[in-house]
């Protein structure tokens, strides 16, 4: 602020001074003494205006280009900033990435052995449930093969049993001829066949 007020002054100095040299080169009609003096004056006030004027330029032009550097500055601050969290988003975002593929990994080697083991239980499983057939069917086959010889031996014995138990039973029947003996007479054993007849008439009637 002192230097602009520096500057306005030198300013209507030189303006003054420039002014007063003008009027005493025509009022005095080119007097060389006051010419020299006015015109000393007017030169060293206008080198100092213009050396005020020069600096302000100057400091004007630093004082942008602090501001430039400044805003710039910022901005780079501000660009950094975004940039480093946007690598901290990178690096979280690469991190549960790594992570979840890690326990995708684990996650499928689990299964796979969890398949793996099922797989071979019910290999097991299906080999003794083989293992346990093949022994039935080879039980089945013995009973099977038993009941043969079994009715191989019936087929031989059945005609001799046969003739056997039919002679028993003759001669059961021979013994029985002779034991049994009536407990009662009969009183209709001497009526005739035509008696007999004209009995079940009667009895139809």
């Amino acid at each position: 602020m002192l230097k602009k007020i520096n500057s306005i002054f030198f300013g209507l100095f030189f303006l003054i001074a420039l002014i007063l040299e003008i009027f005493v080169i025509y009022k005095f009609d080119g007097d060389l003494f006051t010419t020299i003096g006015i015109g000393l004056v007017v030169l060293i006030t206008g080198y100092i205006f213009m050396d005020t004027v020069r600096s302000q330029v100057q400091e004007s032009i630093s004082n942008i280009k602090l501001d430039l550097e400044k805003s710039q500055k910022e901005e780079l601050d501000i660009i950094k900033k975004e940039l480093k969290q946007l690598l901290d988003i990178q690096k979280a975002s690469y991190t549960a990435t790594k992570k979840n593929a890690f326990m995708l990994k684990k996650t499928m080697e689990g299964q796979k052995n969890a398949l793996n083991l099922e797989l071979n239980h019910n290999k097991e499983s299906t080999r003794q449930l083989i293992e346990v057939f093949k022994i039935e069917n080879i039980k089945i086959e013995q009973h099977q093969e038993e009941l043969k010889k079994i009715l191989a031996r019936l087929e031989d014995k059945k005609p001799s049993e046969t003739n056997d138990s039919n002679n028993s039973n003759q001669k059961f029947s021979e013994d029985n001829k002779e034991v049994i003996e009536p407990l009662y007479d009969d009183p209709n054993k001497a009526l005739t066949a035509d008696e007999i007849t004209s009995l079940f008439e009667a009895y139809g009637k």
